[in-house]
C-alpha cells in the first residue's frame, strides 16, 4: 500500500478490503475522461516527479489496467524507461513517482520511488495502459533543443501543474506541445502542490463506486451484511434498494445512515446454497451538491451464499487467489466459513517443534493468470487433529485472517484459521512452482509468491550463519554480499548498493518456531563443530516455500537442503614466503578473570572459567597453526603485564602448546594502555626477531587528534630480524567502532554508508600517519606496517587517509577480500597497510578465514546451548576462535620485490557477476610506491600478432598524435573517410592519415557498424565500440553496450586483422537503448572508463550521457563482471544543459599528476570559461572526482583549426609526446 497522506491509504484499505469506512463529504464534479498526469517536476539535480490524477469517479487498479510511465530521451522515438505502475489511486487521488535521488520533500510524497533513468527539459513522457496512451508531455520524435514552451511554463528546470479545468489526457504523441495552454508553471525546486490536485469539470450524477460483497462472490455467510459505496455523498428516499434471493425470497434491511457509505443489514439471514440479487433503484438515490442529480441507472450486482454443507471432495470451493487477492491484504480479511481445496506443499504441523499448520496452494488447473495473486496460503489447523503430508489434496473450511507476524510491525501473514473442516482428499499431488530469482526488483515482489512453492534456478550463497543455531535461519544470496563502503564510494553509491543488497538475499528457516533448538538441521544431519555451515556454501535449484513470519518473506524447506561446502576449511594459513611471518588477530576479549581460575564472568569476556578455557584453547590452536614470528593482538584485556595478566596468559598457553620460550610479550613499560577494559599488543618470537628500543604509544597526549577515549592507544615496536640488520617498525591498532553514537562529541552517523563515528575514525588514521612520519620509536628506517582492527571498509575515509599518506592496503591487492562479516555482508576490518619504502619487501599476505565464515555457535560460548550441544558444537581447533579473521603478512627484509605477492585464498571460488571488487580509484600512494594491481584482468590468451609497420603517411610515433573516428564521413587533409574509419593527425606537422580502415575489416554498411568509441591498447590492439547491434567477424553477434578488440596484424590505408570480444556490457547491467557505449578508456590497472549515449542505470549506480563511468572488472570476455562507480559527474561541472553535451571522446592522462581528461561532446558545449562544439578537444583538470565532480577546463584542440568540419569527434585518443 502507498504510504502517503493517512486518507489515501484508508481509501485504498478500503477498496482493497472492502471495509466500508465513512469519509467527509466533498463536492461532487463530474468524472475526468481518464487518468492523466496532473504535476510535472524537473527539478535541480534529481529532484524529478511525475504526478498522476484520478478524476474519473472511481478507484483504478494501475496494475490491472497495464499502466505504466514511458520516457523517450532526446528526440527517440523507442522509450528507454519504462516504469510499470502498481496500486490502487482512490477517485480524486493522485499517484506520484520519483527519482529515487530526489530530495526528502519530494520522496516524502512518494507512492512509487524508481532507479529508473529520469527525464530532462527536452525528453518526451508518455503515461500509457492496456488500452493505449492515455497522456503526454512533449512530442514523440521531436527534441526541441533543452525544453518545451517558455519562461516558468517550460519542460526545463520548472514545475508545471495541470490546469483545474483540464479534465483529460493529450492522447495525440505526435501534436505539437505548447505547456501553456494546459498547464501553469512554477520555478525550479516548487514543491508544495505535489501530492494533491483538483479538477473542476462542472457537475455529474452520483453512481455506485464499490459494493461488499462485489459482483459475482461466491460462499457469502448467511449473516452477512450488505455495504453500498457511492462516489460521493447522496441523499436516499424511499425504497431505494432491493435484496432479492432465490430462496429465502426478498430481504429488508436496516441501513446505517450514509451520506456517502451504507451498510443494509438483512432483516432475516440468507439461507445456504442460494443465489441473491441486490439493485440500487437510481430514481431514489440523487446527489446533495448543486444542481440535484439522481444516478443514471439501477446499479444491479449479485451473489452467492454458502453452500449447505462442507461439500465433498471436487465440490465448488473458494480459489486461494481469491482469497489472496492482488494486493498486500486479503479481500476478504475477517469472512468465516471460507471452502477451500488444494495441494499441500509445505507440512508443518507438529505444534511443538513446527508452525502448527501447513501450507495449501491451488492445483495449477485452477490458477489465474494474474501473476499479482499468489495460489498459496497457510492453514494454522493448530493441531486440529488431520494429519496432512506433502502431496494430499486437501478440502478445508476456516477463517480468512490477516495475521501481524510481529506485534506492531504492520507485515502481515494471510492465512486460515479457526479451522472447522479438514478431508484429505488424496494424495500424491503435485504443482509447479513458481521460478523465482535474486536479486528481485522490490521486495513487495515476494507478496505475489506468498505461500506458494517456489524454486531458484540459480546456485545461491549462504552469506549469514548468525541466526543458525538460535532461531534455525541461514541467509542466501546470489554471491557473497559485500557492504556497500568494501567497494563502492562512500555516499549515493553505497547507498545505491546497500539497496541492491537488500533485494539480493532472502532467508532460508527451518520451519521450526523454537529457539535453541536441538539439533539444528542444516546442513544435513545437523550442524556440529565437524560438520559446519560456512559462507560461501551452495545450493543450487533450492525449491522451498515461501513465508512470510517476525516481519520478513522467508523460506520455509520441503526435504533436505543439500549444501555444497564451495569454501571449506583450511588447516592452516596459505603461504606468504618471505623469512618473517607477521599477523594481525583480533581475539574477542580475551579476559582470564583473576589469573588464578577466579574472578568470573568478567566484563566482556568469558563468563565461566570453563568457557575461558575453552576460548583459550580455541586462540592457542590458531596461533600455533599461523605459526607467526610477530603477532598485533587486538582486544587483549588490559589488565597489564605482570604474571596473571591476560596477554602472560595467552603467552603460558602458547609455549606449553608449542615449546617454552618460543613466544615473548612486548612490556611497553605502562601499568596499562589508555583507560579502556581492551588493548592492543604484541607477541613476538625471540628466536626470529629481537625488539629494538622501546615500544611507543600513541593517545591524545601525543596527539589531541587521536581522541583516545573513543580509539584505543596504538602500540609501535620496531623489530629487528635474528641474524641480520634488517628491521622494520610495526604499529597495532584498535579504532572505534561504528557500534556506538559518536554524536555526543559531533561525530554523527551521516547516512553515507560509513557508520558511527566516521570523523573519529579518519582523525585516528591522519593521526597515526602522521605520527609514523616522526620515527617515533627511534629506528631511524622508514619501513613501517601498520596493522590492525581499524573499523572501517576499505572505500571508506581512514583507509583511504592512510593510503593517501603513502601506504598500500596489502589484504586489498586480493580481490574480494575480507576479514569480518556484519549482517550478512563481508569486508576487510582488519589490515595490513604498508609504508613505500617497505611495499617492496612484502612476499605475500593472506586473510586466514577461520572466523568470519563460521557458525557463531562453534565458538567457545555456553550460553544458548543444550548440554548435548556445549560438547557437539565444540572443537578445540581453530575456527570460529574469534570473529575477525586474521591476516598473515610475509616479509623479506632487505629484498626488493617489486610486486608484493598477494595470496589468494586457496578456497574460495570464482565471485559472482554481482560480486564487485573494490573500485580503484582509490587515493593512489605515490608513484615510488609498487601498487598491486587490484583485479587487473588477465589478458586475452591470443596475443594479437605485431602490426606490421604503418604505411609511410602516417605520422611517426613518439610526436603529439590525436588519434579521431568521426560521426559522419567527410574528407580531411585529403583523407576521405567514413564513419567507420579512425584518423590520426600529427599536431605538430598538421598532417592527417588513415589509421584505421573500418571497411577493409568488415565494419562498413549499414550505420549500426559505426565506430563510435575506441581505445589504443598498448600491445597494438584497438578496443571498439560500434553504434548498434551487428554481427562482426570472428565474434558474431554485438550490441552497441558491447567492446570488441581489435588485432591488428597491417593497419592504415590497409587495415587488417582479427576480432574477439573484450566486454559483454549485458553482463553488467548495460541492457536498455541508452546504455550504448560512447566512448572508451581502459586504465594501465584494466579499468575501463566508459560513457553512455542515453541515462543509465547499472548496480550500484546511475546517471546521464554527461557523466563518465569507473567499471572495475573480475572477469572481461563472454563472462563480463566487476563492479561499477561514477568517475566524473558532468553535472556538477556544467555539462547537463542540453543533449549535445553528451560525452562522446574521452582519453584520460594517467602520467599527469593533475588528473587531466580530454573530452569531446555529441555537439556544442558551454562549460566555465570554455565554449565550443563537437569538433573541440576540451580538458576537464580535475581536483576531485566521483559523485562531487570539480572540473578547471581549457581547450586543447580546435577542430576548425585542424580542418575538421562539421562533423563531431565521437572517438578519441591522444599519444602526447
Amino acid at each position: 500500500m502507498f504510504t502517503r497522506r493517512s486518507w489515501f491509504r484508508l481509501l485504498a484499505l478500503t477498496i482493497l478490503f472492502m471495509i466500508p469506512i465513512v469519509f467527509s463529504t466533498s463536492p461532487a464534479r463530474a468524472v475526468a475522461t481518464s487518468l492523466f498526469i496532473s504535476e510535472y517536476i524537473e527539478g535541480s539535480s534529481n529532484n524529478k516527479a511525475i504526478e498522476i490524477y484520478n478524476g474519473t469517479g472511481a478507484a483504478v487498479d494501475l496494475g490491472a489496467a497495464g499502466y505504466s510511465l514511458e520516457y523517450y530521451f532526446n528526440g527517440n522515438t523507442s522509450a528507454l524507461t519504462n516504469i510499470s505502475l502498481t496500486g490502487v489511486v482512490a477517485d480524486g487521488a493522485v499517484f506520484v513517482v520519483v527519482d529515487n535521488d530526489a530530495n526528502a520533500t519530494i520522496l516524502a510524497e512518494a507512492d512509487l520511488i524508481s532507479s529508473s533513468s529520469f527525464f530532462n527539459g527536452d525528453d518526451t513522457i508518455i503515461l500509457r495502459n492496456s488500452s493505449g496512451i492515455v497522456d503526454v508531455i512533449g512530442q514523440l520524435g521531436v527534441d526541441p533543443g533543452s525544453q518545451w514552451g517558455t519562461g516558468d511554463a517550460s519542460t526545463q528546470n520548472n514545475t508545471l501543474r495541470r490546469q483545474s479545468t483540464v479534465c483529460g489526457g493529450d492522447t495525440n504523441e505526435t501534436d505539437t506541445f505548447t505547456p501553456s495552454l494546459q498547464w501553469d508553471g512554477f520555478p525550479q525546486d516548487t514543491f508544495d502542490g505535489l501530492g494533491s490536485h483538483t479538477a473542476n469539470c462542472g457537475d455529474s450524477a452520483p453512481f455506485v463506486s464499490s459494493t461488499v460483497p462485489v459482483n459475482g462472490t461466491p460462499n457469502v455467510a448467511l449473516n452477512a451484511d450488505v455495504t453500498i459505496n457511492f462516489n460521493e455523498a447522496v441523499t436516499v428516499t424511499g425504497s431505494w434498494f432491493d435484496i432479492s434471493c432465490s430462496v429465502s425470497g426478498a430481504h429488508t434491511a436496516v441501513s446505517t445512515p450514509g451520506p456517502q457509505n451504507y451498510t443494509l443489514n438483512p432483516d432475516t439471514d440468507f439461507v445456504a446454497g442460494e443465489s441473491c440479487t441486490v439493485t440500487i433503484n437510481a430514481s431514489q438515490v440523487s446527489d446533495q451538491d448543486g444542481t440535484i442529480d439522481n444516478m443514471t441507472s439501477d446499479f444491479v450486482f449479485g451473489f452467492t451464499t454458502v453452500s449447505g454443507g462442507f461439500g465433498v471432495c471436487g465440490d465448488t470451493a473458494t480459489l486461494i487467489h481469491a482469497i489472496q487477492g492482488s494486493g498486500t491484504s486479503s479481500p476478504l480479511n475477517g469472512v468465516a466459513d471460507i471452502i477451500v481445496e488444494g495441494v499441500v506443499v509445505g507440512d508443518y504441523q507438529n505444534t511443538t517443534t513446527e508452525l502448527s499448520g501447513f501450507y495449501l496452494q491451488e492445483e495449477d488447473s485452477d490458477a489465474d493468470a494474474d501473476a499479482n495473486t499468489s495460489e498459496g496460503i497457510f492453514v494454522y489447523d493448530n493441531g486440529f487433529g488431520v494429519d496432512v503430508s506433502e502431496g494430499d489434496v486437501v478440502r478445508l473450511q476456516g477463517t480468512v485472517t490477516e495475521l501481524e507476524t510481529s506485534t506492531g510491525s504492520g507485515v502481515f501473514l494471510t492465512e486460515m484459521n479457526a479451522i472447522t473442516t479438514v478431508t484429505v482428499c488424496s494424495s500424491g499431488a503435485t504443482v509447479t512452482p513458481a521460478s523465482v530469482s535474486l536479486p528481485v526488483t522490490d521486495l513487495a515482489d515476494w507478496e505475489a509468491f506468498e505461500g506458494m512453492l517456489v524454486t531458484f534456478p540459480q546456485t545461491l550463497d549462504v552469506t549469514e550463519t548468525y541466526d543458525l543455531a538460535r532461531y534455525g535461519n541461514v541467509v542466501l544470496s546470489n554471491g557473497r554480499l559485500f557492504n556497500p563502503t568494501q567497494i563502492t564510494t562512500p555516499g549515493a553509491a553505497a547507498n545505491a548498493q546497500q539497496a541492491l543488497n537488500d533485494l539480493s538475499r532472502i532467508i532460508l528457516d527451518d520451519a521450526n518456531g523454537a529457539q535453541n533448538k536441538d539439533p539444528v538441521i542444516y546442513p544435513d544431519p545437523g550442524l556440529s563443530a565437524s560438520n559446519t555451515l560456512r559462507n560461501g556454501a551452495t545450493v543450487s535449484g533450492l525449491t522451498a516455500v515461501l513465508d512470510q513470519r517476525f516481519s520478513t518473506y522467508r523460506l520455509q524447506p520441503v526435504g533436505t537442503v543439500n549444501f555444497v561446502d564451495s569454501n571449506p576449511r583450511t588447516a592452516v594459513p596459505a603461504p606468504v614466503g618471505g623469512s618473517l611471518k607477521v599477523a594481525s588477530f583480533n581475539v574477542l576479549n580475551y579476559f582470564n578473570g583473576n589469573g588464578s581460575g577466579g574472578g568470573f564472568p568478567t566484563s566482556r569476556g568469558a563468563d565461566t572459567l570453563s568457557e575461558f578455557n575453552r576460548q583459550r584453547d580455541k586462540i592457542v590452536a590458531a596461533f600455533a597453526a599461523m605459526d607467526a614470528d610477530i603477532v598485533g593482538l587486538i582486544e587483549i584485556e588490559n589488565d597489564g603485564y605482570g604474571s596473571s595478566s591476560a596477554i602472560q596468559d595467552l603467552v603460558n598457553g602458547l609455549n606449553a602448546a608449542t615449546a617454552p620460550g618460543t613466544y615473548a610479550f612486548i612490556n611497553p613499560g605502562v601499568s596499562s594502555i589508555g583507560t579502556d577494559e581492551i588493548a592492543v599488543g604484541f607477541l613476538y618470537k625471540p628466536a626470529a626477531v629481537t625488539p629494538t628500543g622501546a615500544a611507543e604509544i600513541l593517545d591524545s597526549s601525543v596527539d589531541p587528534l587521536f581522541l583516545d577515549t573513543k580509539n584505543r592507544p596504538a602500540l609501535a615496536q620496531t623489530f629487528t630480524e635474528v641474524g641480520t640488520t634488517e628491521r622494520f617498525t610495526i604499529v597495532v591498532n584498535h579504532f572505534k567502532s561504528k557500534g556506538s553514537s559518536c554524536a555526543s562529541i559531533g561525530d554523527p552517523d551521516t547516512g553515507d554508508g560509513q557508520g558511527n563515528c566516521n570523523g573519529t575514525r579518519t582523525d585516528a588514521a591522519t593521526a597515526l600517519v602522521n605520527w609514523l612520519a616522526t620515527d617515533p620509536t627511534g629506528s631511524g628506517d622508514t619501513d613501517f606496517l601498520i596493522v590492525g582492527d581499524l573499523n572501517a571498509y576499505a572505500m571508506e575515509d581512514p583507509i583511504t587517509a592512510i593510503i593517501g599518506a603513502g601506504y598500500t592496503d596489502l589484504g586489498n591487492s586480493i580481490a574480494n577480500a575480507y576479514s569480518y562479516v556484519f549482517q550478512g555482508q563481508f569486508g576487510t576490518l582488519d589490515y595490513a597497510l604498508s609504508s613505500s619504502s617497505l611495499t617492496g619487501q612484502v612476499t605475500g599476505t593472506i586473510p586466514w578465514h577461520i572466523n568470519s565464515d563460521e557458525p557463531r555457535a562453534l565458538d567457545y560460548n555456553e550460553e544458548f546451548k543444550t548440554a548435548n550441544q556445549i560438547s557437539l558444537f565444540y572443537n578445540a581447533d581453530s575456527y570460529r576462535s574469534s570473529d575477525h579473521d586474521p591476516v598473515v603478512i610475509g616479509l623479506s627484509l632487505g629484498s626488493t620485490n617489486p610486486t608484493p605477492t598477494p595470496v589468494p585464498p586457496t578456497n574460495t571460488p570464482v565471485p559472482p557477476t554481482n560480486t564487485p571488487v573494490p573500485p580503484t580509484n582509490t587515493p593512489v600512494p605515490p608513484t615510488n610506491t609498487p601498487v598491486p594491481p587490484t583485479n587487473t584482468p588477465a589478458p586475452p590468451t591470443n596475443t594479437p600478432v605485431p602490426p606490421t609497420p604503418t604505411p609511410t603517411n602516417t605520422p611517426v610515433p613518439g610526436s603529439a598524435l590525436i588519434y579521431v573516428s568521426s560521426s559522419s564521413g567527410g574528407s580531411i587533409g585529403g583523407v576521405s573517410f567514413a564513419d567507420e574509419d579512425i584518423l590520426v593527425l600529427d599536431a605538430n606537422t598538421a598532417v592527417w592519415a588513415m589509421y584505421l580502415d573500418g571497411s577493409d575489416i568488415g565494419l562498413s554498411g549499414a550505420g549500426a557498424r559505426d565506430v563510435d568509441a575506441f581505445h589504443l591498447l598498448d600491445d597494438g590492439s584497438i578496443i571498439l565500440s560500434i553504434v548498434g547491434a551487428s554481427t562482426l567477424p570472428d565474434v558474431g553477434s554485438v550490441d552497441d553496450s558491447d567492446l570488441v578488440r581489435f588485432i591488428p596484424t597491417s593497419t592504415g590505408a590497409t587495415t587488417a586483422g582479427t576480432f574477439e570480444l573484450y566486454f559483454d556490457g549485458s553482463d553488467v547491467g548495460l541492457t536498455t537503448n541508452g546504455e550504448d557505449v560512447d566512448s572508451v578508456y581502459v586504465a594501465a590497472n584494466g579499468d575501463i572508463l566508459l560513457s553512455t549515449a542515453g541515462r543509465f542505470s547499472v548496480p550500484g549506480v546511475g546517471g546521464k550521457d554527461e557523466d563518465i563511468l569507473r567499471f572495475t572488472p573480475t572477469s572481461l570476455g563472454a563472462n563480463t563482471s566487476g563492479s561499477w562507480s561514477i568517475e566524473l559527474d558532468g553535472s556538477d561541472v556544467g555539462l547537463s544543459n542540453s543533449s549535445s553535451e553528451d560525452v562522446w571522446g574521452l582519453w584520460f592522462d594517467e602520467a599527469s599528476p593533475d588528473n587531466d581528461y580530454y573530452l569531446t561532446t555529441r555537439g556544442a558545449f558551454s562549460v566555465a570559461g570554455l565554449s565550443g562544439d563537437g569538433s573541440d578537444i576540451f580538458v576537464c583538470t580535475a581536483s576531485s572526482t566521483g559523485s562531487s565532480t570539480s572540473c578547471a577546463f581549457s581547450l586543447f584542440g580546435d577542430g576548425s583549426a585542424y580542418g575538421y568540419g562539421s562533423e563531431a569527434m565521437d572517438g578519441l585518443f591522444v599519444d602526447l609526446p
